[in-house]
């Protein structure tokens, strides 16, 4: 037959039905501190199980307040107490003895435990498939929010490279009309010079002349015809009007 040994149980871990303030705090006081001194009781509490990791005191209410008292002078030293667990091997034995052995405590006992050890486990094992349970919700919440942010980030990189596409497509559209007003303004130059020419080929030397004069070209008077058109369209080189605004040919300032 299996010895009845104590065991240390975590004094966080218990409860007690027997409210503290029966005891005189002096009296939990001073048995602390010889607990602590002494690095434990010598008197075993009884114990039966609420959970997997809780129990309940059954007998030595005033013991487990000196443990409660000595975890809250030194929470190192005071963090466990000796205590025997009701089994249902030995629970009937147990409680006989807490009956004989406790006749002159005016604090009864506490009545056996209402639950077989079978309830016992369907409690614990209820309360740890909720807990599986709250695990799998957390799970499924952090994949939903991971899924989320590779979307948006999936779609922020579909974005821009859609952007950048567009401003690569506006740089060579941009390119074009350069290139095409560029053309423009040399054709339209061209055409400017040879129709200012053939016009002052029809002026008489005379006008030429005039129009030299008012030009301030000097040496105009001995000047022959193709002479003035030359000096004249050097000093009024032909503007050519495109797009609404006129562009002068490269390196002449337009005229007012």
């Amino acid at each position: 037959m299996k010895k009845l040994l104590p065991s240390l149980i975590a004094v966080k871990k218990i409860k007690s039905q027997v409210p503290r303030d029966r005891f005189p705090a002096e009296d939990l006081e001073s048995a602390a501190e010889l607990s602590l001194a002494a690095n434990g009781l010598i008197n075993p509490i009884i114990l039966r199980r609420t959970s997997l990791q809780s129990y309940e005191v059954v007998d030595g209410h005033f013991e487990y307040y000196i443990a409660v008292r000595a975890r809250e002078i030194d929470p190192r030293q005071g963090e466990t107490i000796g205590a025997f667990i009701l089994e249902p091997s030995n629970s009937e034995a147990i409680l006989e003895q807490v009956k004989a052995l406790r006749q002159e405590v005016n604090i009864p006992p506490v009545d056996p435990p209402e639950h077989s050890m079978e309830t016992v486990t369907e409690m614990a094992v209820t309360a740890l498939s909720e807990e599986i349970k709250q695990i799998k919700c957390l799970v499924k919440n952090l994949e939903t929010s991971f899924q989320e942010k590779v979307e948006f980030l999936t779609q922020k990189i579909e974005t821009t490279s859609v952007e950048q596409k567009i401003l690569v497509g506006i740089e060579k559209m941009f390119d074009r009309k350069l290139e095409a007003l560029r053309n423009e303004v040399k054709t339209g130059s061209e055409s400017k010079a040879a129709t200012s020419k053939t016009s002052y080929r029809k002026m008489t030397v005379g006008e030429l002349k005039a129009l030299a004069k008012k030009q301030g070209i000097s040496g105009y008077s001995r000047m022959k015809k193709a002479a003035l058109i030359a000096a004249i369209q050097k000093v009024s080189p032909p503007r050519v009007q495109t797009s609404g605004f006129a562009v002068s040919p490269p390196g002449v300032p337009p005229n007012s």
